[in-house]
């Protein structure tokens, strides 16, 4: 069981489940909830108490998916991001005959701020991606052992993988939940005022590149905003 049947703290196999407090218990655990109302035999519970491992595995499969499907939102936000910043060089070059002086001069200062920008929206999205992707790893290293346990192991050790599994699934769950929540941006764009006349006197200040997110699952649009 890759030491699953372990207790991680003090190395010995699990013996007893805390049902106050969902804790799979070694020896030297199970001295600390000795005054538990429910501090059940693994060896006996395990007889009475069949693990579901279909459910589980339902959980696993579909927190992977979960996963995989914020490391593709990241690449392409990336991939739009990247492509946005030429959109920003493209736009510029747009501008009216009367505003080339001027943003030839500021053009520069947007592009650095433009790719400032999306080193930094990179960065959070590759540890979103990281993130995603060392669950479905840890996901897909527990099915081969899930089903040998399965298939061959005894009750007891189903029952503790199935209390590490579901532990599991609520710490990926949480993980899943905050990834969800979490704003990303995708692309960099330049927006304009209806008068652009007004601000010539402003000179190169009167547009600044600004980074708008949205959550992973909605398109993001990242804009110039005029001062």
């Amino acid at each position: 069981m890759n030491g699953m049947d372990k207790c991680s703290e003090h190395g010995k196999g699990f013996e007893f489940y805390c049902e106050d407090h969902f804790k799979l218990c070694c020896t030297i655990c199970v001295i600390a909830h000795r005054k538990c109302d429910k501090l059940d035999d693994i060896a006996s519970i395990s007889r009475q108490k069949l693990a579901q491992p279909h459910g589980l595995k339902q959980s696993l499969l579909k927190l992977k998916s979960d996963a995989d499907a914020i490391v593709a939102e990241c690449k392409h936000s990336e991939e739009e991001l990247n492509a946005s910043v030429e959109d920003v060089s493209k736009d510029v070059n747009e501008m009216t005959d009367r505003m080339i002086k001027l943003f030839d001069a500021a053009k520069q200062d947007w592009l650095t701020e433009a790719n400032a920008l999306k080193s930094e929206e990179v960065k959070r999205l590759s540890i979103m991606q990281s993130v995603s992707t060392k669950i479905m790893e840890e996901i897909i290293q527990l099915f081969p052992m899930w089903s040998s346990i399965a298939d061959l192991g005894s009750p007891q050790q189903m029952f503790i993988l199935s209390k590490q599994v579901e532990e599991k699934i609520k710490n990926i769950e949480s993980i899943i939940k905050e990834q969800r929540i979490t704003q990303v941006s995708s692309k960099l764009a330049l927006s304009y005022t209806g008068k652009l006349s007004s601000i010539l006197e402003m000179g190169k200040q009167f547009m600044k590149v600004n980074l708008e997110r949205k959550g992973i699952y909605f398109k993001i649009n990242t804009v110039y905003t005029l001062l």
